[in-house]
């Protein structure tokens, strides 16, 4: 008996019973048996104030549970009249009903615009690109037990104006007289450096589940996230949504880290690099979120008996994933590159 998918939401066609799923091409709800169109009226998301997220966020339905896996801790949002026999990231079958509460629901879905067909060509023309991959996966390799969620995410706006000092060094040479020949030296000075800076921050995304690192999602990006139409149960028919593993206060706990990584790198570009000692003092205003729903599909690939995972961005195919190495590839380019090398050596000697 074939396993039945996990679904937020599990509607039924009022003209023959099927089930209703988003069509990604479409952009409808549709009947998968007999093709009926539902139509539905979607509307631009807007920004959330801060101050919504911490006193009055909506939450997820009374109807819907979450589920966790055992195996790996995904979670996933599921109705309650639906059931879950594995899980979609790692395909175990060991899941159980959390005890956690279901907590704050997204205001915010980035559609599909991909189907699973074209997600799993996606993957393969990706696969077939991997140089560091045997060559015998390289021309067998596909795309397996690929399906579409919905993965959580938060994204934050902010306007930031930072006051900043620091010690600028200064490389220079110098050529000195020792016991009567030329010597050249080199010399570092330190100057002062001090200023101001504002910036504005436009959608921050930070994942808000660790069954996708951020630097995963950071080679699936970017995701139209200013696109995304605001939250109806009915654009999930027929997916999965993945449960949010960190909340919206550590999500924006790190969003602030990657800001004053930003702004420390502007100021260091700003004086041209080797600036030490470097004090800042930031002050953020307007912020506002999102709570999104990101596009993916999620599968993987097999060899010698191991399974290597894959994701493709449902939104612009754009795909990421984890392949085996051939040894004899690597020795190879570590070989040509010694090789270089010396022969670089060699002919600065002859010169």
């Amino acid at each position: 008996m074939a396993e039945k998918e996990q679904k937020v939401y599990s509607q039924k066609c009022v003209t023959c019973g099927g089930d209703l799923v988003f069509n990604p091409k479409k952009q409808v709800v549709q009947c998968v048996q007999c093709g009926n169109v539902v139509p539905i009226k979607t509307t631009m998301t807007t920004e959330k104030s801060f101050e919504t997220l911490l006193k009055n966020a909506p939450q997820w339905q009374t109807d819907t549970i979450v589920l966790r896996c055992e195996h790996c801790g995904a979670k996933a949002v599921i109705n309650k009249n639906d059931l879950a026999k594995r899980c979609d990231y790692c395909g175990a079958t060991s899941i159980v009903k959390s005890e956690d509460l279901p907590g704050i629901r997204p205001d915010t879905i980035v559609l599909f615009n991909l189907t699973k067909v074209e997600a799993v060509a996606k993957a393969r023309t990706w696969l077939a690109k991997r140089f560091f991959a045997p060559r015998w996966y390289k021309k067998s390799a596909r795309a397996q037990n690929m399906h579409a969620i919905y993965y959580p995410s938060f994204t934050f706006d902010a306007q930031t104006f930072s006051r900043y000092r620091g010690l600028q060094m200064e490389t220079y040479t110098k050529t000195d007289y020792v016991d009567g020949k030329p010597v050249v030296r080199t010399y570092t000075t330190t100057h002062p450096v001090s200023g101001e800076l504002s910036k504005v921050f436009d959608d921050v995304l930070i994942p808000a589940s660790d069954t996708l690192n951020a630097a995963a999602l950071a080679k699936l990006q970017p995701f139209a996230t200013n696109e995304g139409v605001a939250y109806q149960k009915e654009l999930l028919s027929g997916y999965t949504a993945s449960h949010y593993t960190q909340d919206a206060l550590q999500c924006w706990n790190t969003a602030k880290n990657q800001m004053d990584n930003r702004i420390k790198q502007e100021i260091v570009r700003r004086h041209g690099g080797n600036v030490i000692d470097l004090a800042i003092d930031t002050k953020i205003s307007n912020v506002t979120y999102k709570y999104a729903l990101l596009p993916l599909y999620v599968g993987h690939s097999e060899y010698d008996d191991c399974k290597y995972e894959l994701y493709v961005n449902g939104q612009t195919g754009k795909t990421y994933g984890k392949t085996p190495v051939s040894p004899w590839k690597v020795l190879l380019v570590t070989a040509l590159g010694l090789a270089a090398v010396a022969g670089a050596f060699l002919l600065a000697m002859i010169l």
